[in-house]
């Protein structure tokens, strides 16, 4: 994970902070150079910490699909704010 993903994460104290309509300008210009691979892989971890629902036995819940499906939708989020939407 990229330096600078992994320093906001550390100040986060509340989910919403990683939506994508919430990320800090200087965060999404970051994710916006990586690399297609990298991109998919940070929309993926970030995507995952919205929505899985650890438990005792699997601290990720989310199925591989299911988890592709929010990491298009938080690249979708990110696509909008530069957008402007």
């Amino acid at each position: 994970m990229h330096k600078s993903i992994e320093n906001f994460l550390s100040k986060v104290n509340a989910l919403h902070q990683i939506e994508p309509k919430n990320l800090p300008e200087e965060l999404l210009h970051v994710i916006i150079k990586m690399e297609p691979q990298e991109l998919f892989k940070t929309c993926s971890q970030l995507a995952t910490l919205l929505h899985n629902v650890p438990s005792k036995e699997k601290p990720i819940t989310l199925s591989e699909e299911e988890i592709a499906f929010y990491a298009q939708e938080y690249l979708k989020g990110i696509v909008k704010r530069f957008k402007g939407e």
